[in-house]
This record gives C-alpha cells, sequence and structure tokens, in this order.
C-alpha cells in the first residue's frame, strides 16, 4: 500500500508527502501495541475496579457463612443503684459471661455456605466475562484507530497531489490550454480530498480518546498505535471448523458457566426454604456473679454467687401464617425460572457462536475480494494518470477514475480492519489468545 501511494504521488505531482507534525513533542507520545493497550485497560478500567470489588464483597460473604458455625459469645456487666424512704440506698450488681451455638436449623447454615461458595464462583466468572467484553472494546478501538490511520496516509497522499493538480490547473486555465470547466472540477475534488482528510482526522482522533477512557488514560496523553505485521494477519486467514468453534465457545464462554451456577444456586435456595419446617437447636450456655448491698462483703458476694449455667432450646415451628410454604413455593418457581433460562441460555450462546463464525468467514470473504478490487483499481487508475499526462483523455475521465480508485481503496482498509476484529472476537469467544 505505501508503494502504491508513493508512486500516486510521484505520477499526480511529483512532489513528496510530508508527515504531520504532532503539536508535542515525541518523548511526549506513548507508543503502545494491542498487547500494553489490553494488560492497562484489564488493569485500570475503572468499570472492572468495580466488578472486582463486587467479587471482593461475595467473597465476604462466603467467610462470613462459615462463621456462622461458631457461637455467639458476649459480656454482660451491670451496676444498679436505686433509693426508697423505706429501704434507703441499694446498690447491686452483676456480671456473667454467655455463649450460645446453634446446632440444627434445618440444614440452613450449610446450604447456605455452599450456596455462598456457588455464588462467589459465579461472581468470579463474571469478572471472566468483564474482562472478554473488555478486550472486545479494546480490540474494537484499536484496530478502528489502525484503520483510520491507514486510510489517513492515503488521503493525506492524494489530497496534497489535488493540491498539486488544482494549482497546475489554474496556471493552465489563466494560460488558455484548459476550459474554466476543468479547472473549477479540479478545485473541487482538492476540496473533497481535504474534507476526507478532515473526517478521518477527527474519527482518528475520536477512536483513541474512546480507547484512552477504556485503559483509565489521562484523555491528552498522545499515544501512537504499534500496527501488527503482516504475518499477524496471514495468520487470522486459518479459520477452525465450525463444530470446534461452537465445541471450544460452550467448554470456556463464563456465560454457559454463569447460567449453570444460576439453577444451582436456585436448587440451595428451595432447600434453604424448606429448611423453615424444621426444629431450631440451639445450645446456651454461660457463668455469672453478682453482689448486693454490702460491699463489706464485696468478694465474699462474688464468690458465693459465681456460678455455670447451661441448657438446650428447641424451637419448633408450628404455624407461622403459611410464610414457609409461601417461601418454597416461590423458590420452586425461581427454581424452574433458572432452568428454562439456562435452556435458552445455552441455545442463544450457541446461536451467538454460529453467527460470529458466519460473520468471520464473510467479512473475511470481503476483504479478499476488496482487496483483488483494490489492486485492479490501483492499475487502472496508474494507465489513466499516464493517458491525462500525454492528453489522451479529460479531466472528467481522470477523476472518475480516481474516485474509483478512492471507493476502492475505503472499502479494502474497512474490510481488512473488519475482519482483523471479527476474527479476534472470534478467538476471545473461544478461550484463545488474542494478542498480537
Amino acid at each position: 500500500m505505501k508503494s502504491k501511494l508513493l508512486l500516486i504521488a510521484a505520477l499526480m505531482s511529483a512532489v513528496a508527502v510530508q508527515a504531520r507534525t504532532d503539536e508535542v513533542s515525541l518523548s511526549d507520545t506513548l507508543s503502545m501495541s494491542l498487547d500494553q493497550c489490553l494488560d492497562m485497560a484489564l488493569g485500570y478500567n475503572y468499570t472492572k475496579q468495580s466488578v472486582v470489588l463486587d467479587e471482593d464483597t461475595r467473597q465476604a460473604d462466603l467467610k462470613q457463612s462459615k462463621m456462622e458455625f461458631a457461637p455467639d459469645i458476649s459480656a454482660n456487666l451491670s451496676e444498679n443503684v436505686s433509693r426508697t424512704n423505706a429501704d434507703g440506698t441499694n446498690w447491686n450488681g452483676s456480671y456473667d459471661l454467655s455463649a450460645s451455638m446453634t446446632l440444627f436449623q434445618g440444614g440452613e447454615l450449610l446450604t447456605t455456605l455452599k450456596q455462598n461458595k456457588m455464588i462467589y464462583e459465579q461472581t468470579r466468572l463474571q469478572t471472566q466475562q468483564y474482562n472478554n467484553e473488555l478486550t472486545i472494546s479494546v480490540l474494537e478501538s484499536f484496530l478502528t484507530a489502525l484503520g483510520y490511520e491507514e486510510l489517513l496516509s492515503y488521503q493525506e497522499t492524494i489530497a496534497e497531489s489535488s493540491r498539486q493538480q488544482a494549482e497546475e490547473g489554474k496556471v493552465k486555465y489563466e494560460a488558455g490550454k484548459i476550459l474554466e470547466s476543468d479547472y473549477l472540477l479540479l478545485e473541487a475534488q482538492y476540496a473533497t480530498d481535504k474534507d476526507n482528510v478532515t473526517t478521518t482526522r477527527i474519527n482518528l482522533e475520536n477512536t483513541l480518546v474512546n480507547l484512552k477512557n477504556l485503559m483509565a488514560m489521562d484523555l491528552s496523553q498522545q499515544i501512537k498505535l504499534i500496527s501488527p505485521d503482516d504475518a499477524v494477519l496471514e495468520a487470522m486467514l486459518t479459520i477452525p471448523t465450525r463444530e470446534e468453534v461452537v465445541f471450544r465457545g460452550m467448554e470456556t464462554m463464563p456465560e454457559v458457566k454463569i447460567s449453570d451456577y444460576n439453577v444451582q444456586i436456585a436448587e440451595k435456595s428451595v432447600r434453604i426454604a424448606k429448611s423453615g419446617y424444621y426444629p431450631t437447636i440451639t445450645l446456651n450456655g454461660g457463668i455469672g456473679t453478682g453482689h448486693a448491698v454490702d460491699f463489706s462483703r464485696y468478694g465474699n458476694q462474688l464468690s458465693d454467687r459465681f456460678g455455670p449455667q447451661g441448657g438446650i432450646t428447641v424451637s419448633i415451628p408450628i404455624f407461622n401464617r403459611n410464610r414457609t410454604q409461601t417461601n418454597v413455593k416461590q423458590s420452586k418457581i425461581a427454581l424452574q425460572q433458572a432452568e428454562l433460562e439456562y435452556k435458552q441460555s445455552i441455545k442463544d450462546i450457541e446461536q451467538t457462536l454460529i453467527n460470529e463464525y458466519g460473520e468471520v468467514l464473510s467479512t473475511m470473504s470481503r476483504y479478499k475480494a476488496s482487496a483483488i478490487k483494490e489492486n485492479a483499481y490501483y492499475s487502472s487508475f496508474m494507465a489513466y494518470t499516464e493517458k491525462f499526462k500525454a492528453g489522451a483523455i479529460t479531466t472528467v475521465q481522470l477523476l472518475q477514475q480516481q474516485n474509483d480508485y478512492i471507493s476502492a481503496v475505503n472499502d479494502y482498509v474497512q474490510n481488512k480492519y473488519t475482519f482483523m476484529l471479527q476474527r479476534k472476537i472470534l478467538d476471545v469467544r473461544i478461550g484463545e489468545e488474542v494478542r498480537m
């Protein structure tokens, strides 16, 4: 592509194309590969950090469910004073240490522990799911920006050539060698080419801003993307079979396991609801002492009143206005909904894989076809340029060929990077490395 651009410039204007000078120095510009962009996004993206905090919250819930098996221990100290006309001032106090532990609660504690383990594992899968979504977003912005950069380099070359054509056309028009209409066409073409450059540059800057936002980077920071070598694109042309994509996708996509966990969590909710039918057995125990008014025997009173106490409490549910029955019924309905959603999600995920596989094949076909078309229109445009220089064709004919070639290049660049994006999205789905 670069050699073609140089040849176009030589034939049309014989003027070398100079690169744009950035407003900042080179030392202020970060050169970033796709790997570096992915690492920064996965490490610093604010939404990703929020997702990780959700994971930490679920881990805390899991730890708490384990501690529910431990006893509750509390200490109570009290000193009371009262005064009546008959008895005068009375002063007494008590000190005790008590503990209670649930021995049986219909299996609710153990079931809740198992459920929280599932919820924690599901949250970790949701983090992985977001990582995949963030990776795809970074891929989209990165490859789109590269596409704009490639298109921009071509458009700047054409715009410079059009400027030279317009200047030469003005000289020829003033000398009476061409018609005014031909000169105006050259001016119009130059204006169009400048507008194309401006539009693409704005699109590039907006895409880079979006990429920097994904990486939680200062939006004023200048970055320069490093393009992958041609071997990367060649490797992408090797496509696995549809059957392999579906099989590997169903094995690796976190959405499948997340949906399966929804069913298992709902099953545990049914078991927890049913625990309301069973009695609760609690072990209680403690030690305590106290004193009365006479402080002269304070130590003896504490010793005399010191003693342990303990017992077992059994709470048997008899009637709670059908709350347990309602909870069981609602949890069973939730389980049925989770099972239906799981079955539907499997179908949806399989359909997504099949559709994305088809999109990869389609974009690859368009990319290959547009590459052939670009080469053909390039050869035609070069031939017409030579004819125009020899005076064998009109300005209108030359500009028509030029616009056809511009359209072919636009299609080629768009199809190239669209294919690369779809191909890498497929790698994300099947758990392949997406680095370049």
